[in-house]
């Protein structure tokens, strides 16, 4: 599927859409109510102008709105819906520039000031009490937010010698690299240019949350794949971190295997490489601030939680994803903490060829 069409009119959404007319309209009422109920959202919706059965909300209003209250408030009868960030570059990661950036942003501000605090939804309310307490806020003379979502700070993936997520700081210590939101602790109220750094927040939305997606073009290439297998040092370096037998990859992406398999690699899995890459994507020096459904969590990521969290316990593999008919690779591997899905896969929907290796992360 490529979800390509970021429509900021109901004009455009009915002029691409107008193969399905009926779809056309509920789509437009659909992007109608969104775009009034969220007016900082320019493009609340996202189309396969292929498949106008199926639309993606913007991941942006994940954690602000409910997919089940949409449909209750819209009447759709044509249409299904889903969370997604669509096929345009890197939407969605990292929640850059995302509403609840702002708006968790503008609440700590009105705490601090005292102004209307006690007006913020409970659960954001609790999450800056929980805020106050881990940065000691009543110790200091002034507080600056610094929103910082939209620098879109790159992480390729590199190998020394294995697998990792690449970081400007040069370490694990990423909390510079993934903020979205910069803690301040100005020296004297209301001075912002003589101040220091209290911590780095790292905002996230939804109860399957993204933390990595990277590009895997010149690592596992199209050319070696169409060959029958992938024989570049990096490719296999990736490929035997998580014990993924290398023809039958090639395979699934070459369409000559009719039904995926899952298996378990674990005991084939190179886990000193798999930790390493973990603790790369996780990594520490920030806080998490993570709202779901029914809850913001909000917790420190020290060296020693990295550590915790990222040793793996177990690795599955499903070769055509969880249905085996996809041209897609799904890891299922557990720690600790968190159930991690990675997947290998073509993300821009042009050959079936992968492109990018992205995984998301649920609590245990």
């Amino acid at each position: 599927m490529a979800y390509t069409l970021f429509p900021k009119t109901t004009k455009e959404i009915l002029d691409n859409c107008k193969a399905k007319p009926d779809n056309a309209v509920e789509i437009a009422t659909l992007f109608k109510y969104l775009r009034k109920k969220f007016p900082a959202i320019k493009t609340p919706i996202n189309i396969d102008v292929k498949i106008l059965s199926k639309i993606n909300v913007s991941r942006e209003l994940q954690g602000s709105i409910e997919i089940k209250d949409i449909k209750k408030d819209v009447k759709m009868e044509i249409i299904k819906i889903k969370f997604g960030a669509g096929s345009a570059g890197n939407r969605g990661v990292k929640n850059r520039g995302n509403l609840f950036e702002n708006t968790f942003a503008n609440a700590v501000r009105q705490c601090w000031d005292d102004d209307d605090c006690k007006n913020n939804d409970q659960q954001i309310r609790k999450a800056v009490d929980d805020l106050e307490k881990l940065f000691n806020f009543s110790k200091l003379k002034g507080l600056i937010v610094k929103e910082e979502g939209d620098l879109n700070v790159r992480r390729p993936l590199k190998f020394s010698p294995g697998p990792f997520i690449s970081s400007p700081t040069g370490g694990l210590d990423i909390g510079r690299t993934v903020t979205d939101l910069t803690l301040h602790e100005a020296k004297t109220e209301n001075q912002a240019n003589n101040s220091n750094v209290l911590g780095f927040l790292s905002l996230k939305l939804g109860n399957t949350t993204t933390f990595f997606n990277i590009g895997v073009k010149t690592i596992l290439t199209k050319d070696e794949i169409m060959k029958g297998e992938v024989k570049n040092k990096d490719g296999l370096k990736l490929l035997n971190m998580f014990g993924i037998d290398n023809k039958t990859f090639c395979k699934i992406f070459n369409g000559k295997l009719k039904r995926g398999i899952k298996t378990n690699t674990f005991s084939k899995a190179n886990k000193t490489y798999l930790r390493e890459f973990l603790k790369s994507g996780i990594g520490f020096g920030y806080t998490v601030v993570h709202k779901l459904s029914n809850e913001i969590k909000v917790f420190k990521m020290t060296k020693q939680k990295m550590e915790q969290t990222a040793t793996p316990l177990s690795c599955d593999i499903f070769y055509g994803g969880k249905t085996g008919t996809g041209k897609r690779i799904d890891m299922e591997i557990r720690t600790k903490s968190y159930q991690l899905k990675i997947n290998i896969r073509d993300t821009q929907g042009v050959d079936g060829y992968p492109t990018r290796i992205m995984g998301d992360f649920s609590y245990l």
